[in-house]
């Protein structure tokens, strides 16, 4: 017996960018969050619009928008009776710590904009526990959905063989402002049999030689299954790092590349020693669990097949139950329920 289709209408409200269908230059929060989402939501029976104010709806969703137009708006909404969500995608809940400079600086006003819209908003979805932990403080009515992986995009299989070449070739992705982080763990693992790859949007300034590809996301799943083994560190000392999603390794582990991760908290909801990568405490870790993963390949091919299983509760048809359930309760007026969502 199958469940009946959904009659609910979602209005979308995004940043705006005039060619929305091309992700390359939409901030990937956005399509993550949003525009991926909308055609399989229409297949439950959903019907979406996208920053369309007076369109007939039943629940806004506000995603990566909190200023002051944003916070009218959904008071605006409420009076029509549609219940509000507000996404909380970054950490812009707290100030504390070495946070970042430049483009990703956070001002005071975010903050008090993001407690504004999550304090007026039916309900939050956080793109992390960190962050829900947060969120809950200004409103007890969130919930942790996290990044969905769609399977349909990112549908390639890292080939087992490739593991037995040398040197093997570690590969980074992300925007090119946060690729420094690579720099502190390249430097004692330069000494092994290895060689970097990086996607980005523009070459990074890195002290480690690395091989650069231009990140598009039309090309992505298969420049993933080029590397041999995902590294993500990070500098875990402000509020702003502590709160990111698992999004930027799943998309490895999803296509069968294991991890080497820094401990940050979404990470190690995931990642298990030994099973589908390591989390590296210290720099000795990063060489450690490196040296054991090359010195036994056999382990790197199971390392593969089981970063494969371990993200099909973060793939879009897993996640998006999560969803249906979420959205059919804050329609009735009814608190979400934590129990309900992915525990990792």
């Amino acid at each position: 017996m199958t469940n009946p289709k959904s009659t609910l209408r979602i209005g979308w409200f995004i940043p705006w960018h005039r060619t929305l269908k091309d992700y390359d230059r939409v901030l990937a929060s956005v399509w993550i969050r949003c525009l991926e989402l909308i055609g399989p939501l229409q297949e439950l029976g959903y019907k979406s619009t996208i920053n369309q104010p007076w369109a007939p709806m039943d629940i806004a969703i506000f995603v990566r928008l909190q200023g002051p137009w944003a916070q009218r708006l959904q008071r605006f909404l409420q009076l029509r009776r549609v219940k509000t969500i507000y996404s909380a995608i970054v950490n812009y809940y707290q100030y504390e710590g070495n946070m970042p400079t430049g483009s990703y600086a956070m001002s005071r006003q975010q903050i008090d904009n993001c407690i504004a819209m999550t304090i007026q908003a039916n309900a939050v979805l956080t793109a992390s526990r960190h962050i829900l932990a947060q969120a809950q403080k200004y409103n007890p009515n969130a919930a942790y959905v996290p990044d969905s992986v769609g399977e349909k995009h990112f549908c390639l299989t890292k080939p087992v063989s490739d593991f037995e070449r040398s040197p093997i070739n570690l590969i980074w992705a992300g925007h090119a402002s946060k690729a420094h982080f690579i720099d502190q763990v390249m430097a004692s693992l330069q000494q092994l049999p290895v060689k970097l790859t990086v996607l980005a949007e523009h070459p990074p300034d890195l002290k480690t030689p690395f091989k650069f590809v231009r990140w598009r996301y039309e090309t992505f799943p298969g420049e993933i299954i080029k590397g041999d083994i995902c590294i993500s560190p990070r500098v875990l000392d402000n509020s702003y790092d502590l709160g990111h999603s698992n999004f930027k390794i799943m998309v490895f582990l999803a296509q069968g590349v294991p991890a080497l991760v820094s401990p940050q908290d979404s990470y190690v909801e995931v990642v298990r020693n030994g099973f589908n990568g390591y989390v590296c405490q210290t720099t000795e870790d990063w060489v450690t669990y490196l040296q054991a993963m090359l010195q036994d390949r056999s382990q790197l091919a199971e390392m593969s097949r089981n970063a494969i299983e371990s993200a099909q509760p973060y793939l879009t048809e897993t996640v998006l139950a999560h969803y249906d359930a979420l959205f059919q309760r804050i329609a009735a007026g009814q608190p979400v329920v934590q129990g309900e969502y992915p525990t990792g």
